[in-house]
């Protein structure tokens, strides 16, 4: 190497060892993220859940920010319709049963392997204020001149109660007796106007989750369809993924939601009673201050009154424990005698007798004695409930 290329050499090494450096630059700030928009969910809902589906809509939003579930409330009917006529898509499709979900199904236009249940309807009677036919238990519903009752063929409704009609020898008596509505609630309608004696309805739907669409006034139920008569699961709403769908894990996650231990007791505390309802008292409800036991023989004639007390767990939950005795075990007919009783009642904080308060500051007094339809009536026994929670939990207003 030359002098002169060395020379150049060591003085660049000893400008580097000088301690001189490039000037640091200072990078331009990030720009801030913005957070991603909520993906979109349509779910089509049957209106008459739409108290417990809107409690249960705002628990979702808290819990799942990213998901922004569009509802749409309607009829189960008219939102079949809206899916299968008019090809109006939604990501989940809500029915009140099988039927619908079976004919989507069977069109390709929904994923059965999606399915989730949830809550629990409890099929009943309807009459008339004044029950002209004089209806007390099931097999009494033959003495009416017509019974209104939701077409089989059109919403699952119908089909569970055809279902259980035929499986208790009524559906071919009541033939010429029946009219079949198209909309679940026109058979509500025909009883609360006094064009049938009776009608079949789901207790729950919508007669307590959305009452601002029934004359409650006019009608009351007068019994319930023996729990044995009719698949349970049939009785519970059913929830889908459409194949429209273009955002499935939203939808997968909505499904997960509602099929979740919390959700069914935030729809519970709004009137949807949870899957199994018809069960002894939950943890939950040990502690409550208001205690009913009903002391009857555990058969079939008696299956209204057992279905009636043991839903009170859930329509009061927490605040309500409601027992059935069966009068006939050695346990049973201990705690009967015990209880000073000699016939079928049910005690509320061990009275048989309430007055129960009115409108206007009416009172009556109503003995629970017996059977369902005679000295009371299941409006009754839940008034007298609902009264007896109010005292024990002041600021609830009954509140189930």
């Amino acid at each position: 190497m030359s002098f002169r290329k060395l020379t150049l050499v060591a003085g660049v090494v000893a400008l580097a060892g000088s301690g001189c450096r490039q000037v640091a630059t200072t990078p331009p700030p990030a720009r801030p993220t913005q957070p991603a928009p909520p993906t979109s969910l349509s779910v089509y809902i049957p209106c008459g859940i739409i108290i417990p589906m809107k409690a249960a809509l705002d628990a979702f939003k808290q819990t799942h920010p990213e998901i922004a579930v569009r509802p749409t409330f309607d009829n189960p009917l008219a939102l079949e319709r809206k899916v299968l006529k008019e090809r109006k898509l939604c990501d989940v499709y809500i029915a009140s049963g099988p039927l619908e979900v079976n004919q989507l199904a069977e069109k390709g236009l929904a994923d059965k392997s999606s399915l989730v249940r949830f809550g629990q309807l409890e099929l009943v009677v309807l009459v008339p204020k004044a029950n002209p036919a004089r209806i007390k238990v099931i097999e009494d519903i033959v003495n009416a001149s017509t019974v209104a009752c939701p077409d089989p063929k059109y919403n699952s409704l119908g089909d569970v109660a055809k279902r259980a009609l035929e499986k208790l020898g009524l559906w071919q008596k009541l033939a010429k007796k029946l009219v079949l509505t198209e909309f679940a609630i026109d058979a509500y309608k025909h009883v609360a106007s006094g064009r049938a004696d009776a009608g079949i309805a789901y207790r729950s739907c919508p007669l307590e989750t959305n009452p601002a669409k029934l004359e409650a006034a006019k009608v009351r139920v007068a019994c319930s369809f023996p729990p044995d008569s009719y698949p349970a699961e049939d009785a519970q709403f059913h929830a889908v993924i459409t194949s429209f769908t273009t955002n499935r894990p939203a939808a997968e996650t909505f499904l997960r939601f509602l099929a979740a231990p919390a959700t069914a007791e935030v729809m519970a505390s709004k009137g949807l009673p949870s899957a199994g309802s018809a069960a002894a008292p939950s943890a939950n409800n040990m502690d409550a201050k208001v205690h009913v036991v009903a002391f009857y023989p555990d058969t079939e004639g008696h299956a209204d009154i057992k279905a009636l007390v043991l839903s009170l767990n859930h329509r009061f939950p927490g605040k309500v424990k409601a027992e059935f005795v069966d009068f006939t075990s050695d346990e049973g007919f201990k705690r009967w005698q015990d209880a000073g009783l000699s016939c079928g009642a049910i005690l509320i904080n061990g009275k048989q007798t309430v007055t129960i308060r009115g409108p206007g500051g009416t009172k009556r007094q109503v003995t629970f004695s017996r059977y369902l339809g005679g000295e009371w009536e299941a409006d009754d026994l839940i008034a007298a409930v609902r009264q007896e929670v109010e005292k024990a939990y002041p600021g609830s207003s009954g509140k189930e």
